[in-house]
């Protein structure tokens, strides 16, 4: 379920539940920043099919706490886009990052691959957006990946480092998009 029909669904429930209509738009009208933060989170939905992070623990993860994910897969048909949310602090040790990508599809097959990201170039900057002490890159998995059936496809990701705890991995998340060029 998007973000939109969570709050078509709100909506429908208030009005079933026989909330004050007048009140609510009151309330809209005397919190513009509220109404503005709305307005902003439905914009920026766009092209995002799903989003979803986990967050861990003291900024540490340990290579045996795998991650897993499970995605709607709502039309079979669509070409869609797999990339992984890393978030990570300055003091993060490496310049990459290894992991195993593991999709258990909605057909009942499975897809599994090692992966190393560079989260630095040449020079020893980092590669991702940093917003404050949060460093935050998407990395590309799969692009133009398709579903031959609608349901759940259940994705783990596993941190492949050889040391045991990875200090400065704040959150690990997917990011599945429609294809723009494909759908």
């Amino acid at each position: 379920m998007n973000f939109i029909n969570m709050v078509e669904n709100m909506v429908s429930t208030a009005t079933a539940s026989g909330a004050n209509t007048n009140r609510r738009k009151a309330f809209a009208l005397t919190h513009p920043a509220l109404l503005f933060f709305l307005l902003v989170l439905i914009s920026c939905t766009g092209d995002k099919a799903f989003r979803i992070s986990h967050t861990l623990n003291n900024a540490n993860w340990n290579r045996f706490d795998f991650i897993e994910f499970n995605v709607p897969i709502e039309q079979a048909a669509s070409e869609n886009n797999l990339d992984v949310l890393f978030v990570h602090s300055a003091d993060y040790p490496n310049a990459y990052i290894d992991m195993n990508i593991t999709l258990y599809m909605p057909d009942g097959t499975m897809r599994s691959r090692d992966y190393m990201f560079d989260l630095k170039d040449k020079q020893g900057n980092w590669l991702s957006n940093q917003d404050g002490d949060r460093y935050t890159i998407e990395l590309p998995v799969i692009h133009g990946i398709r579903f031959t059936e609608a349901g759940n496809c259940r994705i783990r990701i596993e941190n492949k480092l050889t040391r045991l705890d990875t200090p400065g991995v704040r959150e690990v998340g997917i990011v599945m998009t429609k294809n723009p060029d494909r759908n």
